[in-house]
């Protein structure tokens, strides 16, 4: 297995962040900047082979008077058929929270500041079937805010011991949230009354990202440092503890196709790399390249990498070299 490169994105500046969207037939990828977002919609080409597989196009440029923290869609999201629509939330280096939403006609585009953190926003996540929607923010104030998107209403504040640092709101589980905390303690809170399931426990800190599998709703990847943990919910215990060549993984982000996969990208020696669970193997992506996110697509095995001032799409591949 390899991976090739696909597509890449050049920009003039330095890249801060992405979040994927996956739109029926399309994606969507919201890439942040120092001052503003770019939309592009990222189009699967397997008819033409005169032409890229991979073809992007610019949606739409927002304005973003903070550095883009973190961000998060809205399932409400919708360019695939009309009336097209789409909803972004942001956190900034000021510590708010912003909800874009637009129907691209130039006439309907609004921006909704939320206040309320003391300090960084590191995850935020939309409930992901609920029209309308509530959305969730971690902080490294420690707490975890509920919030109606529609109204910028602050609904519930959920205080914890330590800097949350990736939450996500599953699609198959959506009366649970998973909140992890730096100090390696993941929770499953219920959302209807904000209190803890369970807890899954690291061993040891700083837990830098978590992530929920899209593939198996059981499976939470963690990274502690160079340690990559796999947890089983149904055994409530450690399934896979392995020791990354990377230094201090700054994201674990597992394949939404396939529960074996997941991509994981490193500082300060600056790389990405894909791990197979079921077979050891390891793929390099990238090295000595500043990260500044990675992200699944839902098909075609593509991992979308932020990285310096490029934004570079990569298939794997199960061709030998």
């Amino acid at each position: 297995m390899r991976a090739n490169e696909l597509i890449s994105i050049p920009f003039n500046e330095k890249v801060y962040g992405i979040e994927v969207f996956h739109d029926d037939a399309t994606d969507l990828v919201a890439v942040g900047l120092k001052n503003s977002i770019v939309i592009y919609q990222l189009t699967i080409n397997e008819n033409d082979p005169t032409t890229e597989k991979l073809q992007s196009q610019v949606i739409q440029a927002i304005n973003h008077d903070s550095i883009v923290h973190s961000m998060a869609w809205s399932p409400l999201t919708k360019l695939s058929v009309a009336p097209r629509f789409y909803k972004l939330a942001t956190s900034g280096s000021d510590h708010n929270l912003r909800l874009f939403s637009s129907d691209l006609s130039g006439e309907n585009d609004t921006l909704r500041v939320l206040r309320g953190h003391r300090d960084y926003v590191n995850s935020m996540a939309f409930h992901p079937l609920e029209e309308g929607g509530q959305l969730v923010s971690g902080s490294d104030d420690h707490t975890m805010a509920l919030w109606d998107s529609e109204t910028g209403q602050r609904l519930q504040v959920i205080n914890f011991d330590h800097p949350i640092m990736s939450i996500i709101w599953h699609p198959e589980e959506v009366s649970k949230v998973m909140i992890a905390e730096k100090n390696g303690v993941i929770h499953l809170f219920n959302i209807a009354s904000c209190k803890p399931i369970l807890s899954l426990h690291c061993g040891a800190e700083p837990l830098l990202t978590a992530d929920w599998s899209l593939s198996n709703s059981l499976l939470i990847a963690a990274a502690v440092r160079s340690d990559i943990i796999l947890f089983d919910m149904s055994k409530m215990a450690v399934v896979s503890k392995r020791k990354s060549v990377q230094d201090i993984v700054k994201s674990v982000k597992m394949a939404p196709f396939s529960e074996y996969l997941l991509a994981t990208s490193a500082q300060p020696n600056y790389s990405v790399q894909i791990t197979n669970l079921r077979s050891n193997q390891t793929i390099p992506i990238l090295q000595k390249e500043p990260i500044a996110g990675i992200a699944w697509l839902r098909k075609n095995q593509i991992l979308i990498v932020a990285h310096n001032e490029k934004l570079t799409a990569f298939q794997l591949s199960n061709k030998q070299a």
